[in-house]
């Protein structure tokens, strides 16, 4: 059985690691929110949003997780995405 110590050291490299993925996500979304500027379309595009939502919804279900707290996690990442998109909208 391992430690404590090497459960909490992996569970650090695991938040690390999903830091860096939202990182990815986030210079995704900031392309898009060029492309959008230049093509002159809104921030929100509630019909992505609620398809994203589904598939949260369906993957966590197949992973055995709880599928509202994750939409939720997702929901907030959303949230701060549209945010981030918005500013560089503005730019």
């Amino acid at each position: 059985m391992r430690s404590i110590e090497d459960c909490r050291q992996e569970i650090d490299t695991i938040n690390a690691k999903l830091l860096e993925l939202f990182k990815q996500r986030l210079d995704v979304a900031r392309e898009i929110a060029k492309i959008k500027k230049e093509k002159n379309l809104a921030v929100l595009d509630q019909t992505r949003e609620d398809l994203i939502a589904k598939a949260i919804h369906q993957k966590a279900l197949e992973l055995g997780l709880d599928p509202t707290i994750m939409e939720k996690i997702i929901h907030l990442f959303i949230s701060y995405t549209r945010e981030i998109m918005a500013q560089e909208k503005k730019l």
